[in-house]
């Protein structure tokens, strides 16, 4: 099967896979053409369809990686901008304000995993992937993979204890 195709067909999934690393919309979007236009230069056949899912979740995570780099400094920007715009607003939006800045939390401490980490906890958690495929994915035994998700769950779970977000 060709990488094309298989990206085509795996496109839902992969969008998942760069929402949970933080991407969300116009730049979700951006990774995913760069990830096609990089699966058209290189359309050649794959032994399997595992090993072209491998390909093309290996260049999402690259695609990402250098997303995060370019928007490094703007994001931190951003951020100072928000926190002098966010000047007593009323009680339902403050609601939609602790949810979003709880979301934000989780997502940057998502971020703040190491890529080894990161990378099974999103095929997990955001592409609905068992240990077993993700394994197959990532080239790595299925029990290397649920030891890193339960690391990755640990040290989530601590990550977000010590910023105060709670169940």
């Amino acid at each position: 099967m060709k990488l094309i195709d298989v990206c085509i067909q795996e496109y839902h999934r992969l969008r998942r896979f760069v929402v949970g690393m933080g991407l969300v919309g116009a730049d979700a979007e951006d990774v995913l053409q760069d990830v096609a236009t990089k699966a058209l230069q290189h359309n050649q056949n794959h032994r399997s369809e595992t090993e072209s899912l491998a390909w093309l979740i290996k260049t999402c995570t690259n695609a990402c990686r250098w997303e995060y780099r370019r928007r490094s400094t703007l994001r931190r920007h951003s951020q100072a901008a928000q926190d002098q715009a966010a000047t007593g607003p009323s009680t339902a939006t403050d609601n939609a304000l602790i949810q979003s800045e709880q979301r934000q939390i989780v997502l940057t401490a998502l971020e703040d995993l190491d890529e080894d980490l990161r990378t099974p906890m999103v095929l997990r958690y955001y592409c609905d992937m068992n240990s077993t495929q993700i394994a197959r994915v990532l080239q790595q035994s299925p029990s290397t993979i649920r030891s890193r998700l339960s690391q990755a769950r640990l040290r989530l779970a601590k990550d977000l204890k010590k910023q105060g977000v709670q169940r």
